[in-house]
């Protein structure tokens, strides 16, 4: 009974951990999208670039 909880336990640790890598991985994809697009559109408008560093 012990053994069944502490795979349990386990198991669960597993999933929640691979749940916040999948969510870091998610929102790091996501900031860099958008990162891109707007350092392209900036980078595209202003010529000097360091007004907004």
């Amino acid at each position: 009974m012990s053994t069944e909880h502490d795979d349990r336990s386990r198991l669960a640790e597993r999933v929640a951990r691979m749940n916040t890598w999948q969510l870091a991985l998610a929102k790091a994809m996501a900031s860099t999208t958008t990162d891109a697009s707007s350092e392209d559109s900036t980078d595209s408008t202003d010529t000097e670039g360091g007004e907004r560093g």
